[in-house]
C-alpha cells in the first residue's frame, strides 16, 4: 500500500520535529559546551534516520514481525542512514587530518624561518669579526640564505624578494664600509716596500690583499646568480636580477672585470688605483654619477642593457670605453671631468651619448663610434693638447655626423671641436706677485 501524501508529510514533519528538538536541547542546555557541533549533527541525522526507520513501516501498516516487509524497509533505511553517517565521519576525519597536516607544516615552516633568521643574525656578527676567514664564512652564509628564501615556494614572489633584499642590503653595507688601507693601494701592490713607508708594509699588504679577496667574493657571488637576459620574462625568478644593489660611496680598491651586475649604484664611490670593469655586463642600469676614478678606468667591452650614468664624475687617469655597447638609454657623461685621455673608439649605442658641459683636458677618441646622437653642448676642450688629440669621425643611426667648427689659437694651431663647445686652459693663471715698496 502506498503512503498517502498527507501521511507522508506528517511522517516527515514528525521526524524533522524530533531532529530539531534534539538540536535545540543540545544548543540551549549545558550540553552545548560538551558536545561539538559536528557530533550534534551526527546525532540529529541518526535520530532522523532512526525515527524514519521506526515510523515509516507503521505508516505503511507493515508490522515488526520476522516475515513482514517492514523489517526489510527498516534495514534499508538504517543502512542508508549508517552509510550517510559513515561518509560524513570519513569526511570529518579527512578534514581533521588536513588540519593537522597543515598545522604541522605551519609549525615546520615557522621553525625553518626561525632557524634562517638565527643563522642570519650569526652571519651578521661574523661580518664584524677580526678574522678574515670568519668574515668570509659569514658572507657565504648570507648568500646561501638569499638562495633559500628565493627557492621557498611557501612564500609569494614579493615576500621572497623582500626577505632576500634585507640580506642583500647587508652585503652591500659591507662593500660600503670604509677600509683604512684603500688609499694606499698603489703602494701595497708594488713589488717592494716604498721608501719611508709609514707602518708595517708586509703586514699591511697581507691585510690589504685579504680584504680585496673578501670583497671581490661578494661581487663574484652576485655575478654567479645574475642573468644576462635582456627581457624580464626570460629571467628565472631565482636569479638576483630583481634585487637593488646599493654600493653608493663605496671605497673600491680591487678589479671588477668579467662580471654580471644588475641594478648597480656606484654613485659617489671612490675607485683607488686602476678601476677594471672590462667585459662586465651591467643589467638594467649602472649608476657611476659623482664617482672619482684616481687611476686608469677600463670599461672596454662592457655591455649596458639599461641607462649608464657617469654624470658629474671625475676621471683623473686614462678612461677606456673601447667597443662598449649601450642600449637605447645610451650613456650620460654630462658635467664630467676627464683629466686624462678618453678613448671611446668603436663604441655602439642605440641611444644618445651625452657630453654636455663636460671637460676634456687631454684627448678624446671617438673614431668609428656609432650612436643615435652625440651631444656636446657647452663642453670644454683643453687647448694644451695637440689639435690631433680630438677625433670625431663618428656615425649615427641616421647617417649624420657631429657638426664641428674650427678655432685658431694665438700660436697658430687650429682645433676642430663640436659646435657649441669652447677651448679652455686647464691650468689656472698664477697669482700676480705683490709690488715691493721702493719708498725709502
Amino acid at each position: 500500500m502506498f503512503l498517502k501524501s498527507t501521511e507522508a508529510w506528517q511522517l516527515l514533519s514528525l521526524c524533522t520535529a524530533l531532529t530539531v528538538a534534539f538540536l535545540l536541547v543540545v544548543h540551549f542546555t549545558k550540553l552545548k559546551a560538551k558536545v561539538p557541533l559536528f557530533y550534534s549533527w551526527i546525532g540529529a541525522i541518526a535520530i532522523f534516520g532512526g525515527a524514519l526507520a521506526f515510523l515509516l513501516p507503521i505508516a505503511l501498516n507493515s508490522g515488526f514481525g520476522k516475515d513482514d516487509d517492514g523489517r526489510v524497509l527498516r534495514q534499508l533505511i538504517l543502512y542508508t542512514t549508517g552509510g550517510v553517517l559513515g561518509v560524513i565521519t570519513l569526511g570529518e576525519s579527512h578534514r581533521k587530518n588536513n588540519q593537522e597536516k597543515e598545522k604541522n607544516e605551519n609549525d615546520h615552516t615557522r621553525q625553518v624561518y626561525a632557524e634562517r633568521r638565527s643563522r642570519y643574525t650569526k652571519a651578521i656578527e661574523q661580518l664584524a669579526d677580526e678574522k678574515a676567514t670568519i668574515r668570509l664564512g659569514g658572507i657565504y652564509t648570507l648568500v646561501g640564505l638569499v638562495d633559500e628564501w628565493l627557492a621557498d615556494e611557501s612564500l609569494k614572489p614579493y615576500e621572497q624578494q623582500k626577505e632576500g633584499q634585507v640580506i642583500i642590503n647587508n652585503l652591500c653595507a659591507y662593500i660600503r664600509s670604509p677600509f683604512r688601507l684603500a688609499e694606499k693601494r698603489e703602494l701595497l701592490e708594488s713589488d717592494k716596500e716604498p721608501e719611508a713607508y709609514l707602518g708595517d708594509f708586509d703586514a699591511d699588504r697581507s691585510i690589504f690583499s685579504t680584504e680585496q679577496e673578501i670583497r671581490q667574493s661578494i661581487f663574484k657571488e652576485i655575478s654567479y646568480r645574475t642573468s644576462r637576459e635582456d627581457k624580464i620574462e626570460d629571467i628565472p625568478h631565482i636569479s638576483w636580477n630583481y634585487f637593488i644593489f646599493n654600493f653608493r660611496k663605496s671605497p673600491i680598491f680591487y678589479p671588477l672585470d668579467a662580471l654580471t651586475l644588475a641594478n648597480s649604484n656606484f654613485s659617489g664611490s671612490k675607485f683607488y688605483g686602476n678601476a677594471k670593469f672590462d667585459r662586465t655586463h651591467f643589467i638594467k642600469g649602472a649608476d657611476f654619477s659623482s664617482a672619482i676614478f684616481f687611476g686608469t678606468a677600463d670599461f672596454s667591452n662592457t655591455r649596458y642593457t639599461g641607462p649608464a650614468d657617469f654624470s658629474l664624475s671625475t676621471f683623473k687617469g686614462e678612461t677606456i670605453f673601447i667597443q662598449a655597447s649601450f642600449k637605447k638609454q645610451g650613456a650620460d657623461f654630462s658635467h664630467t671631468k676627464f683629466l686624462g685621455g678618453v678613448n671611446l673608439k668603436n663604441i655602439i649605442s642605440a641611444g644618445k651619448i651625452n657630453f654636455n658641459s663636460t671637460e676634456f683636458v687631454e684627448t678624446l677618441n671617438l673614431d668609428q663610434a656609432v650612436s643615435r646622437s652625440f651631444q656636446f653642448a657647452y663642453a670644454l676642450f683643453s687647448c694644451k693638447s695637440p689639435p690631433s688629440s680630438y677625433i670625431f669621425s663618428v656615425q649615427s643611426w641616421g647617417g649624420g655626423k657631429i657638426e664641428t667648427k674650427q678655432i685658431s689659437t694665438t700660436d697658430g694651431r687650429v682645433f676642430t671641436i663640436p659646435v657649441g663647445c669652447e677651448l679652455f686652459d686647464p691650468e689656472p693663471l698664477s697669482a700676480p706677485k705683490p709690488e715691493e715698496d721702493n719708498a725709502e
